[in-house]
C-alpha cells in the first residue's frame, strides 16, 4: 500500500472520529459554530487529501472514502438519517 493510500485510510478513520466528537457538542453549540468546526477540522483535511489524490492519480475507491466523510459531516449538521438522500442535504 502506498503512503498516500495509507494516509487516506488513516484520515478516513480519524475524520469520522472528529465528526463524532463534534456531534457530541451539538447540544452545547449553535449550528453555525458547528459548521465552523467542521470546516476547520474536516473540510480542510479533505481539501488537503484531495490535492494529494490529484497529484498522484485519482482512484474512485479513494475518492469515495473522502466523499463518505463529507456526507457524514453534512448529515451530522442537518440531523439527517443515513437512509436520507444526500444531494438535497449537500445543496443546503
Amino acid at each position: 500500500m502506498s503512503s498516500i493510500l495509507k494516509l487516506i485510510s488513516i484520515a478516513y478513520v480519524k475524520e469520522h472520529g472528529t465528526i463524532l466528537e463534534i456531534s457530541a457538542l451539538l447540544q452545547y453549540l449553535n449550528k453555525e459554530t458547528c459548521k465552523k468546526l467542521i470546516h476547520a477540522f474536516v473540510t480542510a483535511k479533505l481539501d488537503f487529501l484531495n490535492s494529494l489524490l490529484l497529484l498522484h492519480g485519482l482512484r474512485d475507491v479513494d475518492l469515495n472514502k473522502l466523499q463518505r466523510i463529507q456526507h457524514a459531516a453534512a448529515r451530522m449538521l442537518t440531523g439527517a438519517k443515513m437512509r436520507d438522500h444526500i444531494q438535497p442535504i449537500l445543496r443546503e
